[in-house]
């Protein structure tokens, strides 16, 4: 559920102000970030956290651009796409957030 609400947050902030919603998001992105790192070490998640982990994450390189390069050239993320791709409704998600992944790499 927690992961849902961050979604909707920052979907949100974007669709009312892209400019407001990297401000009004930024001030969260670490404990964002924790959770995500958190989620990534939990032998326990499901399926859809995970789902949501990888919009998440891409929903964040695309509010933040270039800056959150460096973030999501991390192992931990990539171990999550590597982990997602392995679900065949995922797919949708895995990819577009490797082109947003791939896009902060170039």
């Amino acid at each position: 559920m927690t992961m849902m609400l961050i979604c909707m947050f920052i979907t949100q902030s974007q669709q009312v102000d892209p400019r407001r919603g990297s401000v009004v998001v930024s001030c969260h992105v670490d404990g964002i970030l924790e959770f995500i790192r958190r989620v990534s070490m939990d032998p326990h998640r499901t399926s859809t956290i995970l789902k949501h982990t990888i919009a998440l994450l891409g929903d964040l390189g695309i509010l933040f651009g270039r800056e959150f390069g460096v973030i999501l050239r991390q192992p931990f993320v990539a171990q999550l796409l590597e982990e997602a791709s392995q679900y065949d409704d995922m797919a949708t998600i895995v990819d577009c957030t490797r082109k947003v992944v791939n896009k902060m790499s170039s």
